[in-house]
Parts: structure tokens; C-alpha cells; sequence
């Protein structure tokens, strides 16, 4: 964990949609915080934080998975209750000024369930989905290697900078960014991934019980919902971009063990 708190720390110095107050350089979280609102037409994450964010959903999930049991002959429901716990108890309050309930609550909600439902959170639903499914599209394709995802997903990119404005754009970049980290990640180095995600299902003869596009796309939607939610939950209450970004990493991660238990476990 302080490994993942340092790299929350070291994000630049910026200042929320409205410019009401910066994030000091190396503050803490609970000392420097910013008002962060959602708007169909002014961003509020930087580039910086998005890559954060997008890196703390791999370096949470390979944490969760090394502490987490689950696909070792457990049902569904005891795994889920397993995977909820152990993310629980990474949740620190002073991170994001959520609560324990409300994060709980963010947390608790499946990635069908995130599907269904992150539209009534956007302006513009339609072209945000086109794009998660180009990305579903684009992992899934076994004939593309990493260079090619990531080429693939710089193209999508500008789709959204085109399409999408304000906190739709927010969102999808977080997603694309997010799925890119993911990609990368559960990849096997066949295709030039990283090999971590995979060798621990392989491992237990799992890999051929997933769809890695959607596994990966699915961490996307999540780190996006999470940032879209958190901002309808805690406005106008003060919250730290680095919070922030800590929270959207965490939901992130839990929806690929959510993803897997719900693919893998009868």
C-alpha cells in the first residue's frame, strides 16, 4: 500500500473545474483537497491523473489477486463476499472523503450492472458505448499484439475528443487509459503483454474461459463509473484528485476479479 499511496502523491499540481483550489505538489490528501464537478462541456481530470488512475488498476489488481483465494474451488458468492472484503479494506475515508458506506456502495454494483446503468451518468451515452465495444473489439482480436492495441486505442482517442466533451470525455478517456493499463496487464507476452494477469490463470487452466476484450473494456467502464459516481455522490463535498484517483484504481480493480468470478465460477 505504500507503494500505491506514493504514486497517488507524486501527481502534478492541479485545480478542479471550478479553479477553487489547487492540489499542493506532495500534500496530503486530507490537507489540500478541490471541488470537483461534473460538466457536459469543462474536463476536470488531467492527462496525469487519468494515467495514475489507469496504473493503479493494475497495481491494485495484481495486490488483490495475491491476497485473494477465490479461484481455488469457491462459488460465486462466497468469492464475491472474499473480493469485496479484501477491496473494503484497502478504502481509506481521508483518500477520497467518501464514506465507508458510500464507497461500499460503489463498489457493490457488477460490471453488467455498470453497463446498464453509466448512461443515465453521461450526456452522451450512445458514442461513449460505441467506444467501450471498439475496445471490447480491439483486445479481443487475437491477430493484434500490444503495439497494435495500443495504436488501436490511441485511435479511439481521438473519436472521443471528437464526439465527447466536458465529463463525458472525462470518462471516456479514463476508460480508454484504463482498459490500455488492463490490456497490457492480463496480455500474454505471446502478444507482448505483460504475462502477470494471464500466468495466474493459466496457471489453473483458465484462460480459455474469457473474453479479454470485454475482461479489459470492463475495467474501463468501471474506472469510469467510479469517477462519474463519486462525482454525484460527494459534490459539493471537498475531495482530493488524488483520492480520487486511488478510489477510481480500486473500483477499477475489483470489477476484473468481479468480471472473472462471474466467467469462471459456476
Amino acid at each position: 500500500m505504500k507503494k500505491l499511496l506514493s504514486i497517488a502523491l507524486l501527481l502534478f499540481t492541479v485545480s478542479s473545474c471550478d479553479k477553487e483550489k489547487p492540489v499542493a505538489q506532495n500534500s496530503t490528501f486530507k490537507k489540500e483537497s478541490v471541488l470537483y464537478t461534473l460538466s457536459p462541456t469543462t474536463r476536470c481530470l488531467p492527462d496525469s491523473l487519468i494515467d495514475v488512475a489507469a496504473q493503479l488498476h493494475n497495481d491494485f489488481t495484481e495486490e488483490i489477486l495475491n491476497e485473494t483465494v477465490w479461484y481455488f474451488g469457491y462459488n460465486k458468492i462466497d468469492a464475491h463476499a472474499d473480493v469485496f472484503s479484501v477491496v473494503s479494506s484497502k478504502y481509506n475515508s481521508e483518500w477520497g472523503y467518501l464514506d465507508s458506506a458510500e464507497f461500499q456502495d460503489l463498489i457493490s454494483k457488477s460490471p453488467e450492472d455498470i453497463e446498464a446503468s453509466i448512461g443515465s451518468y453521461l450526456n452522451n451515452s450512445e458514442d461513449f458505448l460505441e467506444i467501450y465495444n471498439d475496445i471490447i473489439s480491439i483486445i479481443d482480436n487475437v491477430n493484434n499484439d500490444y503495439a497494435e492495441v495500443e495504436a488501436a486505442l490511441d485511435g479511439l482517442r481521438t473519436t472521443a475528443s471528437l464526439n465527447l466533451a466536458g465529463t463525458d470525455l472525462d470518462a471516456a478517456l479514463l476508460m480508454i487509459e484504463t482498459s490500455r493499463k488492463s490490456a497490457y496487464f492480463w496480455m500474454p507476452t505471446t502478444r507482448d503483454g505483460s504475462g502477470i494477469g494471464i500466468d495466474l490463470l493459466d496457471d489453473d487452466g483458465l484462460v480459455g474461459m474469457i473474453n479479454l476484450g470485454h475482461l479489459c473494456a470492463d475495467d474501463g467502464i468501471g474506472a469510469s463509473f467510479g469517477f462519474l459516481l463519486i462525482g454525484f455522490l460527494v459534490v459539493p463535498t471537498p475531495v482530493t484528485l488524488g483520492g480520487l484517483a486511488l478510489v477510481v484504481g480500486l473500483n477499477a480493480a475489483r470489477t476484473s476479479l468481479s468480471y472473472l468470478i462471474n466467467n469462471l465460477l459456476d
